[in-house]
């Protein structure tokens, strides 16, 4: 079909007539058919180092959203393990017969070696331990009978686990806290 009323002429010869084909891009530019070939020789050049420009804009916006999704989402990992832990505290203070919250503790809580500094994780098996023997303590404790000597000595062993667990839970957002903070989301100059 013939553009602006020049036939089209085999492959070879497009050079000579109204097309122009710029090797290494997909850009074709047409030139004028009237045979007015002033189209501006830099102007391939420009359009080439605008879209450069936007490609680079549309990465460097890319590259911070995948960086904003990162933290949210090792956020929420750590989040649901602060969540389980203080589950898991607050269960063996008020619920010291309920050993199903070990196990769920563990179940949500699995990845949490990989999510934060070894002092931490270490900090955390101390608390398992601690909300353990609680709970052992309070197994011993039911099994002697009310009033007895050994009975009093475990209902003050339990008292005092009691009273640490609850210095713990306390704590506990101390410890985390520098893994659930968010710095500044910042924005790219060029952000709408």
């Amino acid at each position: 079909m013939p553009v602006a009323g020049v036939p089209l002429r085999p492959k070879a010869d497009w050079n000579e007539g109204g097309f122009s084909a710029f090797s290494g891009t997909n850009l074709v530019v047409v030139k004028q058919a009237s045979g007015d070939h002033s189209f501006p020789s830099d102007a391939p050049t420009w359009i080439t180092v605008f879209i450069a420009a936007m490609v680079a804009v549309i990465t460097g916006k890319q590259l911070c959203l995948a960086r904003e999704k990162f933290k949210l989402d090792m956020f929420k990992k750590r989040f649901a393990v602060y969540t389980a832990m203080q589950e898991l505290m607050a269960t063996s203070i008020n619920q010291p017969r309920a050993d199903a919250h070990l196990a769920e503790y563990r179940r949500k809580a699995g990845a949490g070696a990989f999510l934060f500094k070894p002092n931490l994780v270490a900090h955390l098996e101390t608390l398992v331990q601690l909300a353990a023997k609680a709970r052992a303590v309070q197994a011993e404790g039911d099994s002697l009978a009310p009033g007895s000597k050994g009975w009093s000595a475990k209902a003050e062993e339990r008292l005092k686990l009691e009273n640490e667990l609850h210095k713990e839970l306390r704590n506990l957002k101390d410890h985390f806290a520098p893994y659930l903070k968010f710095k500044v989301w910042k924005q790219w100059p060029w952000s709408l």
